[in-house]
């Protein structure tokens, strides 16, 4: 799955900046229903609190004239119907009824002396108090009609105010007010834009649309508001944000193509899926190539080797091998192989604890410093508490501070390790170099056997014999590498090298293959003598 989509990482990186793009264009569009959201609730608060203390005039009003009603209009009543529109702003005239009547016989404005025309059907809206009667667009009579007011009547009293004067009427978008019945549905409408609640009410499943809408009721006054807010005063208002967000959509969709082409790329190169193998500790496996003993053939040990392979396929250890020291993940890498083989190998283990297991370390995880790291090592910790025969294989060549490398092999060989030199011969080391470091075993590069043979010229194979010598001198078991000749084995056996590893002998192989290849090595061994991979006397 992850190869597929690594191959097709532009087609991927497309397809992210595509959803990129839709996001920010999601984004921006309920942003931009939030914020007109936010408007119209403004407006519509503000309409609906200048409706209550509106409302709260009207009802004080009432109430004081209310409190001691006359039973006929004189002119005490006339002036505390005057008195009462000095106190109550919002308050355009009071009328008086007479018990029982529909014919104001006074009001504040006209007097007493005026004749005054029967009031008309109330609205069937009831108001939040059932005793009170409703009008709108009453002419009045002080201006000859040409002005209507709104009337509210209870009792023997009614006030008359013009309510556009005194509420906050919206200013932005569109709107229409209205009354609503006592089951909260649309009543009456008073002012505004016609059928515009309607349309509210049609686009409330609608998530885009219902977000230009909003509605809101008194809980004091039988008002309700509805509003909406128009595409044009939209594009005038926030002609800046809907300019830019096109811009950050294609900003966002070529940030992304990059940012994601260049990740599934780098996820695709070779230090890509080691980084990530390391991090989820997969993909690693092992092999184990046999260490003989080359005069009996018997297998005494065997050589670690570390193999990889993920969803993109396998890579060579010489590629992925040195990528380790690039990433700063030598010991981690070491970590993972022993940890690995060591789980693999211990019933084998158990079974022949003199049986040699060799692990390369590479030299930066084996100075002096790191000898804390080494200690800490759960699998070293398990192997030294069960007398396990681990061989550190230290490569010649990276030979850096040899008294650093000398503590750490000290410290090594007290935990009951043993040290191997690989490669030997390739480097420029010596024999004192080699007794200082007090190796065990000293491991013949496979450029010196590969020329081996009687009547060969090579340089290379031509300084085998002083190799062995040099192990000799310092006490040192050799092990022939890359042995893979009936002549090589003759030649090798003729000079005293006691160990041998190659394809003459078995190619690396898993686990299960190398216990029936031991299995199979006793079998056709007559003398039964073992001979283990263990430090030479």
């Amino acid at each position: 799955m992850v190869r597929h989509v690594v191959m097709r990482r532009k087609l991927v990186a497309a397809a992210a900046g595509v959803c990129g793009a839709l996001l920010v264009l999601g984004f921006s569009s309920l942003t931009l229903i939030n914020q007109s959201r936010a408007l119209l609730a403004r407006e519509a608060t503000l309409y609906i609190t200048s409706m209550d203390r509106l409302m709260a005039e009207l009802d004080a009003a009432l109430a004081e004239l209310n409190a001691r009603p006359p039973e006929v209009c004189g002119r005490n009543t006339v002036l505390n119907m005057r008195r009462a529109m000095v106190e109550h702003p919002g308050v355009d005239d009071m009328l008086f009824f007479p018990l029982g009547s529909m014919v104001p016989s006074c009001s504040a404005n006209m007097g007493w002396d005026h004749q005054f025309k029967a009031m008309p059907e109330p609205l069937p809206v009831p108001l939040p108090r059932n005793q009170r009667q409703y009008w709108t667009h009453v002419p009045l009579d002080l201006f000859d009609g040409q002005v209507h007011s709104g009337v509210i009547k209870e009792g023997s009293f009614a006030v008359v105010t013009d309510f556009s004067r005194y509420v906050v009427l919206p200013s932005h978008g569109i709107w229409e007010t209205y009354m609503p019945l006592p089951d909260g549905g649309f009543g009456m409408r008073s002012l505004g834009e016609e059928e515009l609640h309607r349309r509210y009410l049609d686009a409330r499943d609608n998530i885009l649309r219902r977000g230009f809408y909003y509605n809101l009721c008194s809980t004091r006054a039988a008002a309700c508001i509805t509003l909406q807010a128009t595409v044009p005063e939209i594009i005038r208002r926030e002609g800046v944000l809907l300019l830019l967000v096109p811009l950050r959509a294609l900003f966002l969709s070529g940030v992304l193509f990059f940012l994601v082409n260049r990740l599934l790329r780098a996820r695709g190169t070779e230090k890509g899926r080691i980084k990530v193998a390391l991090k989820r500790r997969q993909g690693f496996s092992c092999l184990y190539q046999p260490i003989v003993e080359i005069a009996s053939g018997q297998p005494v040990g065997c050589e670690v080797l570390a193999r990889f392979d993920d969803e993109f396929g396998p890579m060579m250890p010489d590629i992925f091998v040195p990528l380790m020291e690039e990433l700063d993940s030598t010991w981690d890498f070491t970590t993972i192989i022993m940890e690995t083989a060591l789980a693999e190998l211990a019933p084998l283990l158990d079974q022949q604890p003199d049986f040699g297991v060799s692990i390369n370390f590479y030299p930066r995880d084996l100075t002096a410093e790191r000898i804390p790291r080494l200690a800490r090592c759960a699998a070293l910790r398990d192997a030294a508490a069960r007398r396990h025969k681990l061989h550190f294989e230290v490569i010649e060549t990276a030979f850096g501070d040899l008294d650093s490398l000398s503590r750490t092999i000290d410290h090594l060989h007290s935990r009951g390790f043993l040290i191997s030199i690989d490669d030997f011969g390739t480097g420029s080391s010596n024999l004192e170099q080699v007794q200082r470091l007090k190796a065990d075993f000293v491991k013949i590069d496979r450029s010196f056997i590969r020329g081996l043979r009687p009547s060969s010229t090579s340089v290379r194979a031509s300084l085998v014999p002083q190799i062995v010598e040099i192990a000799r001198k310092v006490d040192v078991a050799l092990v022939a590498e890359g042995v893979e000749t009936l002549q090589q084995v003759q030649i090798l056996k003729k000079l005293g090298v006691r160990l041998g590893q190659g394809y003459y002998f078995a190619r690396p192989m898993p686990f299960e293959t190398l216990v029936r290849f031991i299995e199979d090595s006793r079998s056709d061994t007559s003398d039964g003598d073992d001979t283990a991979l263990s430090s030479p006397a």
